[in-house]
């Protein structure tokens, strides 16, 4: 087995990479992420390579609308305020999953 280290050219891949799923603290190395789906109050934030990144709403029913999609992969804490004040334009306190 060759190191990743060694053997510029190799495939590398991390799963549940921590610091994509943070707020602001992004992806430091510039690997490409390929496969992306966090969850953010009141939606989502997916992406599959090589397509766009996309920030989806998630309504009262439980079915989900894409709201914006992005070249580039967008601060999470710009797509959650895009989101969330979305729903409370639209839904206000009512869309909540766990009322329902």
């Amino acid at each position: 087995i060759a190191s990743a280290h060694t053997t510029p050219s190799s495939t590398f891949v991390v799963l549940n990479n921590a610091y994509s799923t943070s707020y602001d603290l992004g992806n430091k190395r510039g690997y490409e992420e390929a496969y992306y789906l966090k969850r953010i109050s009141k939606g989502w934030v997916f992406r599959a390579f090589p397509g766009p990144w996309e920030a989806y709403l998630e309504k009262p029913d439980g079915t989900v609308e894409l709201l914006e999609s992005y070249k580039t992969k967008p601060s999470l804490r710009d797509v959650s305020t895009l989101v969330r004040d979305e729903s409370f334009k639209r839904y206000a306190i009512n869309n909540d999953r766990w009322m329902g």
